[in-house]
């Protein structure tokens, strides 16, 4: 048996590969029945070991890890292995990579992909994770999670364990969105959320105060974060607009493919307030100010400033040309 595990969500491939190899060794020990090799220790003497007959064990499991490494000649062992495979032999390859392997198809050869998932996606997999966890999270709670880590899913798993000893015997009690920020060490008056939801109704005075709470505890809300959930808002936001999708909850959810209504709602306003034009300008603004963050445009601004300048631009509309 061949199980092929691919795909850029190291992750979930990860988890999966761990539970391959704990169902395939059952009770035998992992001292005489796994053997693990990474990447370009596959060579002619591995290949001939996958052949070998297992030691004080029924069966053996062979893992390899960082496939995409391999050389051509090495790729070439795999091949003729999967081509004929030892019945003793349980083997599991795993590639770090989006495109599925040129590898053989055939009877005892599993392929399964592991793609990177998209922020609706994650939302659903915090739920079912908290769910396994014993955390109760309102829908709110989980987008916010998401909002506010991005889509790392190792991230969410140690956050979700946080909360789990946050909450402590009192476990029946839903996480609110002000509980989540709280437990994660953060202002709720300042969030990304509330920050979008400030542009959107173009609330200039409270977009500057949480810039520069933003600014003043960079450690916490970095700059390429904020820059993240602002660029996937203005970005959705365009699309709305280009789509000509009307400003009710029921065409943005579906427009958008959010999970939840209540995601809708920040649309709803931005779409009555914020032109397409006004997007392509707050789109430039971040691109420029990540060029200048990442180097690409020289600047002596720290990444303080940089937060400061960008959430002062995206407030404040330049003034209009004067005419003659």
């Amino acid at each position: 048996m061949i199980w092929i595990l691919y795909g850029e969500d190291e992750y979930r491939r990860s988890e999966r590969r761990k539970a391959l190899v704990q169902e395939l060794l059952g009770d035998a020990s992992p001292d005489f029945a796994l053997t693990t090799l990474r990447g370009k220790a596959f060579d002619e003497k591995a290949f001939t070991q996958l052949y070998e007959l297992p030691f004080l064990a029924t069966c053996k499991v062979v893992v390899l890890t960082e496939a995409e490494t391999l050389s051509k000649s090495e790729l070439k062992l795999l091949i003729r292995y999967c081509q004929n495979p030892a019945p003793h032999t349980r083997l599991i390859v795993e590639f770090a990579q989006a495109q599925k392997p040129a590898l053989p198809e055939g009877t005892g050869i599993s392929y399964e992909a592991f793609a990177l998932l998209r922020p609706k996606e994650v939302v659903d997999w915090v739920l079912q994770k908290a769910d396994a966890l014993g955390v109760r999270l309102a829908p709110e709670s989980a987008a916010l999670l998401v909002e506010l880590l991005g889509t790392d899913l190792r991230l969410h798993q140690q956050t979700l364990q946080l909360l789990q000893i946050y909450r402590g015997e009192a476990n029946h009690i839903s996480f609110s969105p002000e509980e989540i920020s709280q437990a994660l060490g953060l202002n709720p008056q300042y969030t990304p959320y509330k920050l979008i939801d400030a542009l959107a109704e173009k609330k200039v005075q409270d977009v500057l105060q949480i810039g520069s709470a933003f600014a003043d505890d960079v450690r916490n809300y970095p700059l390429a974060q904020v820059g993240w959930h602002l660029r996937n808002f203005f970005q959705n936001l365009a699309q709305l607009h280009l789509t000509r999708t009307p400003a009710n909850t029921k065409a943005i959810q579906e427009g958008l493919g959010l999970r939840f209504p209540f995601q809708a709602r920040v649309y709803e306003l931005a779409l009555k307030k914020l032109s397409l034009a006004d997007c392509e300008r707050a789109l430039s603004i971040l691109r420029t100010t990540e060029a200048r963050q990442k180097g690409i445009i020289p600047t002596r601004q720290s990444e303080r400033q940089l937060l400061l300048g960008m959430i002062e631009a995206l407030a404040i509309a330049p003034a209009p040309p004067l005419r003659g």
